[in-house]
């Protein structure tokens, strides 16, 4: 499986009805800013801090995005607002639930490690590439195309891209098992990798 802006918009149209949001537009809302979530992160690079046997090149895999924290997200993305009203903590519980569970479970990892052939391989917390001001414009872009300009459009994908964003920073990580071809005689080592989120 791969991060997707569907699948993740359905997580948070899921939750935004049940915690009683009953716009016409919710469901644009939230592919919109489930396009501009996903479309911040495929791609993205990622470093590893890898273990297991040595010296050799392998190839990582994993899945998932995990460490996050859905309530951290929520309160950062909170802390940006110029303007809260009664339905903001609310939406932003939403949106952070659902890409916690939808990274966590989805997000594809591969990397190219070395000197660690067989093994594991760790994302190093800080290294993946997400960026806040681009996630920002990405989701801002495809609310407007949606029709979307009301005065506090800029504040809120602010909001959202801080919330996702910070909490990727800080505490996301992920597994990766690496495999590859056997040297002649293997040691117990540790090395790094490269990688991209799918």
């Amino acid at each position: 499986m791969a991060l997707s802006d569907s699948v993740l918009g359905g997580l948070i149209d899921g939750n935004l009805s049940g915690a009683g949001a009953v716009g016409v537009n919710r469901t644009v809302f939230s592919n919109k800013v489930a396009k501009g979530i996903v479309m911040s992160t495929v791609g993205k690079s990622f470093t590893t801090a890898d273990v297991g046997l040595t010296p050799g090149a392998g190839v990582g895999t994993g899945t998932g995005i995990t460490g996050l924290d859905s309530m951290a997200m929520t309160s950062a993305a909170l802390a940006v607002m110029t303007s809260e009203g009664d339905n903001a903590q609310p939406l932003m519980v939403a949106i952070m639930d659902a890409v916690k569970t939808h990274f966590s479970a989805a997000a594809d990892l591969s990397s190219i490690d070395s000197p660690v052939y067989l093994g594991t391989g760790l994302i190093v917390v800080g290294s993946i590439g997400v960026v806040i001001s681009e996630m920002k414009g990405n989701i801002k872009t495809q609310l407007q195309g949606a029709g979307a300009n009301g005065s506090n459009l800029d504040n809120l994908c602010l909001a959202i891209a801080t919330g996702v964003v910070s909490n990727i920073l800080a505490a996301g990580t992920g597994t990766l098992t690496i495999t590859g071809a056997a040297p002649p005689l293997p040691v117990p080592g540790a090395g790094s990798g490269t990688g991209l989120i799918a």
